[in-house]
């Protein structure tokens, strides 16, 4: 089985990555919600001006696109894409994901969207390999 994921290994080291991103973000949101009062299970109100907002928001973001890039990988993998552009997608999603949290945090909205946009490009390459090993 390593001889077939070997390749991925940068791939796959990014999954855990993503998961330690999406841990700190939880952790971080959830300590802000105690120390703010936040009520559990109540609705946090949208002001971007208060950092729990901004906090719960860079983790459900996160949250909304995982399952994508999961899939994408996952897909690519099974079709034994060029390992190279599926490595280089997956860095491009975690590097992306790691800005935009960062971002959020310091409420700089248009970068914030930019390294979005960097997190779709590289979920946009790990598809594109994905069907070009399909196609293949």
């Amino acid at each position: 089985m390593t001889d077939v994921l070997g390749p991925y290994g940068i791939a796959i080291a990014s999954l855990g990555f993503a998961a330690v991103l999406m841990f700190i973000q939880l952790v971080v949101a959830d300590v802000v919600g105690i120390k703010t009062g936040q009520a559990p299970g109540y609705p946090i109100e949208a002001n971007y001006g208060a950092f729990l907002f901004r906090a719960n928001r860079a983790f459900s973001n996160t949250n909304e696109s995982v399952s994508i890039f999961v899939l994408a990988l996952a897909f690519a993998v099974l079709q034994t894409a060029n390992p190279f552009w599926v490595n280089t997608g997956a860095l491009v999603y975690l590097i992306g994901r790691l800005a935009h949290t960062i971002c959020y945090y310091l409420n700089l909205s248009l970068l914030r969207s930019v390294s979005f946009g960097v997190a779709m490009i590289g979920i946009l390459a790990i598809l594109i390999a994905g069907f070009v090993g399909f196609f293949n």
